[in-house]
């Protein structure tokens, strides 16, 4: 079995797993038909507002890492809902599961529905999009979060709001980043996990 399958992430309200919860935020989404060819300047949305409480629990289970977290960030966000946006941020219930000695070559792959980690406050990276050119997910074609054709509503954290209120980071979590001390000239703090187990950390 992939270690990608260990990430989950369950509905507060209804404890649905990652793929349905993907499917479900895809298919809301796919109906907003989008036709743009090319990418364009990205505009954030300046983060100024308080999300709310974060909370997030980190533990070690025999040869797994647990991160249970509400997914409310513990640092400034963009005013959500907003003109690319229409979602406001909800607490989650997520219960994220990853080896704690990673392998390499472990045959661990990213699946459609299943997210690519989870930063060290308890909020998930997601960097695919549920926008499909003309609407249709049968082409295939997604754009890209960060490509600026679609206007995503992404905050300076390069976050947004699926939704079901998951407030989820497609970039570089700048907030986060500088509540750690991130800083260009020093290696970088650990930011979080992927799926396979392996740390993440920011650019250098």
């Amino acid at each position: 079995m992939s270690d990608a399958r260990y990430l989950t992430r369950r509905s507060a309200l209804a404890g649905i797993g990652a793929s349905l919860l993907a499917a479900g935020a895809a298919t809301a989404q796919a109906r907003r038909i989008h036709t743009a060819t090319e990418s364009q300047p990205l505009t954030l949305v300046p983060a100024g507002q308080d999300a709310g409480g974060n909370e997030v629990s980190i533990r070690i289970e025999g040869a797994r890492r647990i991160v249970e977290s509400n997914g409310i960030p513990d640092h400034a966000v963009g005013r959500f809902p907003n003109g690319g946006n229409p979602n406001q941020i909800r607490a989650q219930s997520y219960r994220f599961a990853m080896p704690v000695a990673p392998r390499m070559g472990g045959g661990a792959e990213i699946q459609r529905g299943v997210l690519l980690g989870v930063a060290v406050n308890g909020v998930p990276f997601d960097p695919g999009t549920a926008e499909y050119w003309q609407g249709d997910p049968s082409t295939g074609w997604r754009y890209e979060a960060l490509g600026g054709a679609v206007a995503l509503g992404l905050d300076a954290n390069y976050a947004h709001v699926q939704p079901n209120g998951a407030y989820h980071y497609h970039g570089l979590p700048i907030g986060l980043m500088q509540a750690l001390g991130w800083r260009a000239d020093r290696p970088s703090p650990l930011i979080g996990w992927a799926a396979d187990g392996f740390p993440i950390y920011a650019m250098t």
